[in-house]
């Protein structure tokens, strides 16, 4: 019997795969506009490839003040309402940043963000590749109503 090393059981994870750099790129990009859209950003982050075809960034210890406070408070909602509302308005510059970093359209874009663990995750779901049929993107019914 031969013995493994963990490495060879996933040896395209983190930093080690062959778009890591990227990868890396993505977090610094995600970092920085949190920095400036929130006044503080998160003290760690790392994003990692969720399939083919989703990227998903995952932020520690971002909160303001403010939103401590108001967590506090036992007003989490209100801090919720206010992450949602800032991120639908960063969406756009999120989407260019992976984009521009990745080479791949994002098709759908989610966020959300929990208090204890102090955490935050951006999910990026990005257009399939070219001959990808299996694509859980390219299931029926993927139009709203709105967009029919």
């Amino acid at each position: 019997m031969v013995e493994c090393q963990p490495e060879e059981h996933f040896p395209e994870r983190g930093s080690e795969r062959s778009d890591g750099e990227k990868l890396a790129q993505v977090t610094r990009a995600m970092v920085h506009l949190m920095k400036e859209f929130f006044g503080k950003g998160p003290t760690k982050a790392r994003t990692s490839w969720a399939g083919d075809d989703a990227l998903i960034c995952i932020m520690g210890g971002g909160f303001t003040p403010v939103e401590q406070t108001l967590y506090e408070a036992g007003r989490g909602e209100a801090v919720h309402q206010m992450r949602h509302a800032v991120q639908t308005a960063m969406e756009e510059r999120l989407r260019l940043e992976v984009e521009d970093i990745i080479g791949r359209r994002v098709v759908a874009f989610m966020s959300a963000s929990h208090q204890h663990p102090d955490v935050a995750c951006d999910v990026f779901l990005l257009e399939p590749k070219l001959g990808d049929v299996d694509s859980p993107l390219r299931a029926a019914n993927q139009e709203s109503p709105s967009e029919l």
